[in-house]
């Protein structure tokens, strides 16, 4: 099985069992653990990125890699809970998927998250869902596209205050004045410093790309 479709597999098993492994025991869990590491153990060292290393490292209590932001995680764990109770399809699905998406970066990076790559976890599936929103109107599906809207509000709760319109027009401002840039060419040095002085706030990256091409006339 190629790369892509092995991770696109592994994708699906994951947010699949992320629904399913609060009915297992953590005994039932330590159980699969050891069979999984005696039957498989030389193929998930030559396989780091296989369904199988997928589910022994992130769903196995005895290998986990430390904790995941576990502030956030906290939080998640708990609404999930409160998700539950309501019956809030909508949530919940999309408090499972944030959770995976937690632990896959954190078996790709081989080392706990701080908050801060959580908070850029989640900033990237706010990005996702906003594309296909956007792709969804176009092709002239708004119920997809309001769906797509309404999952990123949710993921949004979980991140910093968005910075406004007047901050970031100060922040391109002063990275005009910073980089001295008076060409297009220069977009993306302007960015970077942009995107430097807006640290700790939501961001909308292709806002901010639009308000540097705008003032250096592109």
């Amino acid at each position: 099985m190629a790369d892509r479709q092995l991770a696109a597999l592994a994708v699906r098993t994951l947010s699949l069992l992320t629904s399913l492994l609060p009915l297992f025991s953590v005994v039932t869990q330590f159980a699969v653990a050891a069979l999984i590491e005696r039957r498989y153990r030389k193929e998930i060292e030559t396989l780091p990125f296989s369904l199988l290393a997928c589910l022994f490292v992130v769903y196995s209590p005895r290998f986990q890699r430390g904790p995941i932001a576990m502030s956030l995680v906290k939080q998640i764990d708990g609404d999930l809970m409160t998700a539950m109770k309501s019956q809030d399809n909508l949530k919940l699905s999309v408090l499972r998927m944030m959770k995976s998406a937690l632990k896959l970066k954190q078996v790709e990076s081989g080392k706990p998250l701080e908050d801060a790559e959580a908070l850029a976890v989640f900033r990237t599936l706010v990005k996702q869902r906003r594309e296909a929103a956007a792709l969804f109107r176009g092709a002239g599906r708004p119920e997809l596209a309001d769906k797509e809207e309404a999952e990123v509000k949710i993921v949004e709760v979980y991140l910093p205050a968005a910075a406004s319109d007047a901050e970031l027009e100060a922040a391109v401002t002063e990275a005009l004045a910073e980089t001295g840039a008076a060409s297009a060419k220069e977009t993306g040095k302007v960015m970077k410093a942009a995107m430097a002085k807006l640290a700790g706030k939501s961001v909308d990256g292709k806002r901010v790309n639009e308000l540097v091409r705008a003032r250096l006339g592109a």
